[in-house]
């Protein structure tokens, strides 16, 4: 269950199967020092500890990566290479290949540099400082920090001022639990940056939008294909208020001109409307850079109604 979040998760390294770890008081000195006290650790746990790691590997392919929180490329190859021989009594037997490439399993050497005082164990500046803590183990499940870089803004064809940046689309779409099978919406959806991360995750995404200026079908649909994503299933154009209930009648969820704007979306899926929705993930527009022109609503105004919707829209 655990891997299984982890993949899931932006801001997560990964899922790890710890064997060993050392105490901050094994760290005085560099972190050369560190690792070569933790592995004198690691070779005197014995032969049926070992066994007892490594068993899960069987026989896959495999490699050893070092991993470093709160610092950048701490060491140079040659000296990672060095750190990783200092296992060789519990790596070599394993009979499985080594691969670079894609292996089946990693050994994962982490060395923990986070120090919110940004200053070392002994008042050293935090980037002088050796690690706080080591960790050496197996990879259950690597975190999914790589769709921060396959979604970058910078690789999108189509945005605006305010296109919601990837980082927060994603932690969004984590919040409301975006899966196969789930239906979400995005009352001002803009360029549709949380839709496009709740498809990621497998959701059935739905989006509204005020400004024709802003919901450019064509280049959305564009930045759902170049993600290799199904695009949102409607886009409307219209006030996210028209959604809500009027006279105690359920809104028809068309457009601001009465049509259903069919030819350049999809129709709904059978038998789902818009009063079943899973979830309702959303970035309001606020500040200077969303203007002051006719579509201009305060945020207090614009909170009140999404709140309205909710609780009318949401199963």
């Amino acid at each position: 269950a655990a891997a299984a979040v982890a993949r899931r998760c932006v801001l997560v390294r990964g899922c790890f199967d710890v064997w060993a770890e050392s105490e901050p008081a094994d760290h005085e000195g560099s972190g050369q020092r560190a690792w070569e006290r933790l592995a004198e650790a690691v070779c005197a746990a014995g032969a049926e500890t070992h066994r007892r790691w490594v068993a899960p590997l069987a026989e896959d392919s495999w490699c050893v990566e070092m991993l470093s929180a709160g610092r950048q490329k701490p060491y140079s190859e040659p000296a990672k290479v060095a750190l990783m021989e200092l296992l060789d009594e519990l790596l070599a037997p394993l009979p499985g290949p080594i691969s670079l490439r894609s292996p089946e399993q990693v050994v994962a050497m982490l060395e923990d540099y986070d120090d919110p005082t940004g200053r070392g164990e002994r008042g050293e500046p935090a980037a002088l400082a050796p690690p706080r803590r080591l960790y050496l183990g197996r990879r259950l499940s690597a975190g999914a920090s790589r769709l921060l870089h396959d979604f970058r803004l910078s690789a999108r064809g189509y945005l605006g001022r305010t296109t919601l940046p990837p980082e927060l689309a994603f932690l969004m779409a984590n919040e409301a639990r975006a899966r196969p099978g789930c239906a979400l919406l995005d009352p001002f959806c803009g360029t549709c940056s949380t839709l496009l991360s709740a498809a990621r995750f497998g959701a059935t995404t739905f989006g509204v939008e005020v400004d024709a200026r802003v919901l450019q079908r064509e280049p959305i649909r564009a930045n759902f294909a170049a993600a290799g994503l199904p695009p949102p299933a409607r886009l409307l154009l219209a006030d996210a208020a028209e959604l809500l209930p009027r006279g105690g009648a359920a809104a028809d969820g068309k457009g601001d001109d009465g049509a259903a704007d069919g030819d350049h979306v999809a129709e709904l899926p059978a038998g789902l409307g818009l009063r079943d929705f899973d979830a309702i993930v959303t970035d309001p527009p606020y500040g200077i850079m969303e203007g002051a022109g006719e579509l201009y609503q305060p945020l207090p105004a614009r909170c009140a109604m999404l709140l309205r919707l909710a609780a009318a829209r949401l199963r």
